[in-house]
């Protein structure tokens, strides 16, 4: 059926773009554990970029979700026959790997963040006291 590989398509590429956030994330601890500031900015400003990718696929999936749910006659995804849409198996392993992606990037930003917090302290400074635009603001509200 279309709508679910379409749907598929779309978990597919949130994967990726998961992945990409995941790993600015660990460039950016790498770089706070040593102290090297000045690269900070940049990889702010590419996991923003990822962060609005995923807005945009996730915009695709609510839509093409709906799609198959008026397509199918369902209200639920989880009411979705796997013996009449063979392909329903795919997406639900898709869906799942992308679950498992957020928790790890919810992990990661947390850890993220704590280090955030230490390298200010240790400069004396708070990162609540830190510019709307800077660092802090950006990692701390991506993915609200």
């Amino acid at each position: 059926m279309q709508e679910i590989n379409r749907l598929i398509d779309f978990n597919i590429e949130k994967i990726s773009y998961l992945n990409a956030y995941l790993d600015s994330n660990k460039t950016i601890e790498d770089l706070i554990a040593l102290e090297q500031f000045s690269n900070l900015e940049a990889l702010v400003s590419k996991k923003r970029a990822i962060a609005q990718s995923i807005d945009v696929i996730d915009d695709k999936i609510i839509r093409a979700l709906s799609l198959l749910k008026q397509a199918v006659g369902i209200t639920d995804l989880a009411q979705l026959d796997i013996k009449a849409h063979p392909d329903a198996e795919q997406l639900k392993i898709e869906a799942g790997k992308v679950l498992q992606l957020m928790v790890k990037i919810k992990q990661s930003d947390e850890k993220l963040l704590k280090k955030i917090d230490a390298s200010f302290k240790k400069y004396g400074n708070s990162t609540r006291a830190v510019d709307k635009n800077k660092l802090y603001y950006y990692t701390k509200n991506l993915l609200k």
